[in-house]
Formats: structure tokens, sequence, C-alpha cells
């Protein structure tokens, strides 16, 4: 089957996964891009550094001394929150935001977003192209599945062969010492033991399955600045 015939059985199959005429790009219909109110969290920072204050399970890196980190910035707003919240303990914060395929109109939303966010942390932000790696490694075999009768989570590959590989790879160049996301999962590093990940404070949203295939070079790296928090929490700020 060509992909031209296999993209155009998957729309009649799930209408609301749409790709372009050459097959590159996948959108989701329907989901408006979100903006965080950075201004209203600095407001309101005091009340979210007495929650991890008063927390008996704060994440292990939220407790040690601030350092340099490396966060992936979707344009969205909890990785905007997690930055803001990053930044207001005292990390060095550097973001890193992904060009996925995606009709140019999404890309400039993306990246305008991203922007704002930039100029309002004050934080410089790279840009990674991924465009061919992620049609290779995660749309054509999603397509593939697809239609063999599986429903596979691209998110969860992307995490794991994309995402945090190149968070990895590009803070090493740098000298930035741990990567971060907005994801609501926690991250526990027992002494003398191996690194856990463990599931997100708020059981409606929490998101440690799409980070279950990461290996321990991912995991001891990992800040999760959301992981304790609620998401009702996070839209109040």
């Amino acid at each position: 089957m060509l992909k031209s015939q296999k993209v155009t059985k998957l729309l009649s199959v799930r209408g609301s996964i749409s790709f372009d005429t050459s097959g590159q790009a996948l959108t989701t219909n329907g989901r408006s891009n979100t903006y965080v109110r950075i201004k209203a969290f600095i407001l309101r920072y005091r009340r979210v550094n007495a929650i991890f204050t008063n927390s008996s399970t704060i994440p292990e890196t939220m407790n040690a001394n601030p350092s340099s980190v490396l966060i992936a910035l979707s344009g969205g707003g909890d990785s905007a929150l997690a930055a803001a919240l990053l930044k207001e303990q005292g990390w060095q914060v550097k973001g890193l935001h992904f060009l996925l395929p995606a009709p140019a109109i999404k890309r400039t939303e993306r990246q305008n977003s991203v922007r704002r966010i930039e100029e309002r942390l004050k934080i410089p932000v790279s840009y990674v192209h991924v465009e061919e790696v992620f049609t290779q490694k995660v749309i054509e075999p999603f397509v593939d599945a697809y239609l063999e009768g599986f429903t596979p989570n691209p998110c969860v590959v992307c995490n794991q062969v994309i995402k945090f590989d190149h968070l990895l790879r590009r803070a090493d160049e740098e000298g930035i010492a741990f990567v971060a996301t907005g994801h609501y999962a926690v991250i526990r590093r027992p002494e003398n033991s191996p690194a856990e990940l463990w599931r997100g404070a708020d059981q409606s949203k929490e998101q440690s399955y799409f980070l279950h295939r990461l290996e321990q070079r991912h995991l001891l790296r990992m800040v999760l600045p959301l992981g304790e928090m609620t998401k009702e929490e996070t839209r109040r700020l």
C-alpha cells in the first residue's frame, strides 16, 4: 500500500488526525495552543514555593542546590510554567524547542508562543529540527501499526527515541547538568539505588506512562517540576 493510500485510509477511520499532502505533517484538530500567564505566576510564586516547602515527597532534584537545566519548551502552558518554577528556584534555565512536522501556520504559532515565553522569562531558547527523524521514527510506524489494528502512543515513542536523547545530547554539548519537561510525573533517587519513575500527584492528569520507556541515563538527569502539583493548581497560576 502506498503512503498516500495509507494516509487516506487512516483519515477515513479517524478524522481527528490529519496529514499534509505528502504525508509528512501530523496535527490534531480541535486543540488550540495554550499560553501561560507568566506575569500572574511571578505575582504568586511565593504560594507555589510554599507548596514545595511543605511537601514531604518533593523530587530530590528540586531539593538539591539549583544547577543548570535544559527544558523542552513546546510553547504550551505546562512547559512554560515548569521553566518559570525552575527559574524562581534559582536554576540556570535554558529552553529547547523541537521543530516538528506540521503545517506552516501551526509551526509559526508554536514558535511565536515559545518566543513570548523566552521574552517573559528572559531565558535563552534554541531550536532543533527533527522533522525528518520524527517522520521516520514516529509518524510512519504509527500509521503502519494503526492500519494493522494496533493503537500505538506516538508520545511514548517520541520520548524514548527522540526527545530525551536530543535533550541530553544538547545538554552535554553545552555543559548543562540536567534536563526538564512539563510532564506530571515524579522522579525519585533513593540513595545507592537506581532512579525511580513514580506517578504524578494528580491522578487525573499524571503522565508517567509517557515516560515509562526511558532509561537510567535519562531518569538520573531529569527534573519534573510539575510532578507534585495538580492540573488545577497550575491553571490557577
